[in-house]
């Protein structure tokens, strides 16, 4: 079937792009005893879990089973991806990211529409092989990566207009949109002249493949080491200005349906297609001059004075023909707009909300609104015109502004989730690829708050248990203050903070930002869980209990507060 809002099932929670895909179930009987495959921050990936989705993407490519990467490495691909998707959701909740069921009710009809089904339809062929619930919760989490990637990554993104203005006044900019599909060979950090000929070797290979009659999806699953490997490659519609300068000059050259050759990149060798491309036109938008009066309940005026007001006041403007400008300054509670008389100068027709908009549509120019009630209080309306204006240009520096942000917030998000993977694999080797992926997010993005509390993490548990070297506890201090500069009110930076504080044996430093941390979130795994070891080392093992105990609650799957919060009862003796 055809593939619209997310792949079905398991394979669902691989991607935040929009995507699904029907497919045929998979037997869960004869399940071996699990074992924990992985951790993801404060919750943990079971062996099953694992087997479901490998089995589930191995279903899918069924009838061309070659097209498929071996089955090690399949396997890597898969735990990666879910680690991935499992850290976003988990950071999605600690930021108070939320989708509604309306929202997931939506998600449905949008895949059963592309699935030419009805959502009756689509239960039933869900239900063949899982659970209805399951795949809604699938359609939650990717909904819910979506927005926070909407929400919390691009705006961490700084652009200057020094930045907009260099990318607008360079010879390589370039308009317009392109479609296309992406597979990339991995060059290890620190790799040395063997690892990168080897890596060369398998961008050819995937080029052989190609020129040999392969399906470019199906190359990129067997071949990409990107996190979209498993999509086919599919990098949906991008502006050429978002596409990085080198690819996008080989884009320019190409025709739909072409394939580049491997080209060399910062982070290895990359073939991409171009799968279609469009071209962007004069952007001509309706632009509305309007004057308005608002009557705002308060605690003097209740809400049916304040509509008897504003029905006083129409009455005296249309019938009486008073002048709006003289009543506005004398009566509206808009403190925008009220000493000019009301007027609202020009504005696009969402800018004031869409209760305002939905008025000026209905009227004609000098036209007076009846009375209407917004969430602002009532309001009456008088259009005073309308003209099309151009705003290509300011179009043009919009996109560019955000261009420059999607860049910057990709790659330093991706590094950063990377980076959080490497740091809950606790170990030496992985505790210094945290640190690089983190650097290398902050590279990005100077100022991404959460890579900087990310990197202070990763210096103070090394500190803490694998190298009690003082140069760390000293980056510790620093990258949490840093990370606090940027977002002082984040829940992760005061823990960061705490936790940087304690190893430097600051503990009533510590203890304030621990508990601002809380305040902040209540609900966030980490805050209580360090605030607790913290108090467990030093003796207090009663308040550690308690920590411990609120951790587990709000994440019951993860077992490291329960072996922590028995060790706070054994030393209490109990």
């Amino acid at each position: 079937m055809k593939r619209s809002l997310a792949l079905l099932l398991l394979a669902g929670a691989f991607t935040c792009a929009a995507h699904a895909q029907l497919l045929p179930g998979a037997s869960a009987a004869n399940q071996p005893l699990d074992r924990i495959v992985a951790v993801a921050n404060d919750d943990v990936i079971l062996q099953s879990e694992l087997n479901d989705a490998v089995r589930s993407v191995q279903q899918q490519y069924a009838a061309h089973p070659e097209q498929l990467p071996p089955a090690d490495v399949l396997q890597k691909q898969v735990l990666d991806r879910l680690v991935l998707m499992r850290l976003q959701v988990q950071k999605a909740q600690d930021q108070g990211v939320h989708v509604s069921d309306a929202d997931v009710d939506r998600a449905v009809a949008g895949v059963a529409e592309q699935n030419k089904l009805t959502p009756e339809q689509l239960r039933t062929e869900v239900e063949r092989s899982a659970s209805f619930a399951q795949f809604r919760q699938q359609l939650a989490d990717q909904l819910t990566v979506q927005r926070l990637h909407e929400s919390v990554v691009h705006d961490a993104v700084a652009v200057t207009d020094s930045e907009i203005d260099n990318l607008l006044q360079s010879p390589t900019y370039k308009t317009g949109e392109v479609h296309l599909g992406h597979i990339q060979i991995s060059i290890p950090a620190g790799a040395d002249a063997a690892a990168i000929q080897a890596s060369q070797a398998k961008a050819a290979q995937a080029e052989a493949a190609i020129k040999g009659g392969m399906d470019f999806n199906a190359a990129a699953i067997r071949y990409s080491d990107a996190a979209n490997a498993l999509d086919g490659g599919d990098l949906g519609w991008r502006r050429l200005d978002e596409v990085p300068p080198a690819f996008a000059d080989a884009v320019t050259n190409m025709k739909v349906g072409d394939v580049s050759p491997a080209l060399r990149g910062p982070t290895g060798f990359h073939i991409l297609k171009l799968i279609d491309q469009r071209q962007p036109s004069r952007q001509l938008v309706t632009e509305f001059h309007a004057r308005q009066i608002l009557i705002k309940p308060s605690e003097l005026v209740t809400p049916a004075q304040a509509e008897a007001k504003a029905q006083e006041l129409y009455t005296r403007i249309v019938d009486k023909h008073e002048d709006f400008a003289k009543l506005a300054k004398e009566n509206s509670k808009d403190d925008t707009t009220a000493n000019a008389g009301g007027d609202m100068s020009w504005f696009q027709p969402q800018a004031w909300g869409s209760t305002i908009a939905q008025q000026l549509d209905a009227l004609k120019d000098n036209e007076v609104s009846k009375p209407f009630q917004s969430e602002a209080g009532w309001h009456l309306i008088q259009r005073l015109g309308t003209r099309q204006s151009d705003l290509t240009d300011e179009i043009a520096r919009g996109q560019a502004r955000q261009s420059i942000g999607n860049r910057k917030a990709e790659q330093a998000y991706d590094d950063y989730l990377r980076g959080r993977k490497y740091f809950y694999a606790w170990n030496r080797r992985a505790s210094l690829r945290a640190i690089e992926m983190y650097q290398r997010a902050i590279a990005q993005d100077p100022e991404y708050a959460m890579a900087w509390a990310g990197l202070a993490d990763t210096y103070s548990m090394r500190y803490r248990f694998l190298e009690a070297d003082a140069a760390y506890a000293a980056k510790a201090l620093e990258a949490s203050e840093q990370a606090l500069r940027l977002d002082p009110e984040s829940a992760e930076a005061h823990a960061s903070r705490g936790l940087a504080l304690y190893i430097n044996k600051r503990a009533a430093e510590a203890e304030q930002h621990f508990e601002t941390a809380i305040l902040i979130s209540a609900n966030a795994f980490e805050p209580y869980f360090l605030y607790g070891s913290c108090s467990s080392s030093q003796g207090n093992y009663l308040k550690a209990t308690r920590l411990y105990i609120r951790a587990a609650e709000i994440s019951p799957n993860d077992y490291l507060p329960m072996i922590y919060l028995a060790q706070a009862y054994s030393d209490m003796g109990r």
